[in-house]
């Protein structure tokens, strides 16, 4: 049930001055949402060369970013490394872009960011490093979580599409299902016929060779909803 999506973006770049090191967005991109994945990308230009250094042979390309909130008492600070894939120049530009993950829209308030070109030598050592200032212009919204009222409202709706998932399962298509709560739906045992157990008239349910009842972990490769 996995797909993978190709983001492309249309919008004006964010263009970086070789001189004053600044971004400028001249794209309206000026708001994500908090919880965004994977769904945005931003896409940077810049001068091919940058004091006669040629920025199109850098052997990485980082973003730095924090999110945070507004008093600055919670951040969340990593690395972006621009995929090569992601990386096409010209005879007078060099192109790239950021594929924003969640680990950007975290926390609602602020999403700030850098970018560093980096050169390496044949071993590995860094030989050319050139950076821009901090652009801060981006605000992470505040998004509404409604799944639990929609729980409470829709329980047929919600009770079908379990159903449905169940079925997935029966016909092969997936392995498991985990309900909410996290536990995998379990059918009901069987009643055991007292003529079918001369011992007790009763199964324990425990392992055979051990005694040990304690239910086997059945949650790998299993689809939440």
């Amino acid at each position: 049930m996995t797909h993978t999506h190709n983001i492309t973006d249309a919008d004006k770049h964010f263009i970086i001055d070789p001189v004053t090191r600044t971004i400028k967005n001249e794209s309206d991109k000026l708001v994500i949402a908090q919880g965004d994945h994977n769904s945005e990308r931003y896409t940077f230009e810049v001068p091919r060369y940058i004091e006669n250094h040629d920025m199109g042979k850098s052997t990485r390309i980082e973003v730095h970013f924090s999110n945070y909130i507004r008093t600055k008492k919670q951040k969340n600070n990593d690395v972006y490394p621009v995929p090569v894939i992601d990386i096409e120049s010209d005879d007078t530009k060099v192109y790239f872009s950021w594929l924003v993950s969640g680990n950007a829209t975290q926390l609602v308030g602020f999403l700030t960011f850098s970018v560093t070109f980096i050169c390496h030598d044949k071993n590995n050592n860094i030989i050319y490093s050139w950076s821009t200032g901090i652009y801060s212009s981006i605000s992470v919204l505040q998004k509404h979580t409604n799944t639990e009222n929609i729980l409470a409202l829709y329980p047929d709706l919600y009770q079908q599409l379990k159903q449905d998932m169940l079925n997935e399962v029966a016909n092969g298509t997936i392995d498991n299902v985990i309900d909410f709560d996290g536990i995998p739906p379990q059918e009901e045992p069987p009643i055991d016929n007292p003529d079918d157990n001369p011992d007790d008239g009763f199964d324990t349910g425990a392992d055979d060779n051990t005694g040990d009842d304690t239910p086997k972990d059945e949650t790998d490769n299993v689809v939440e909803f």
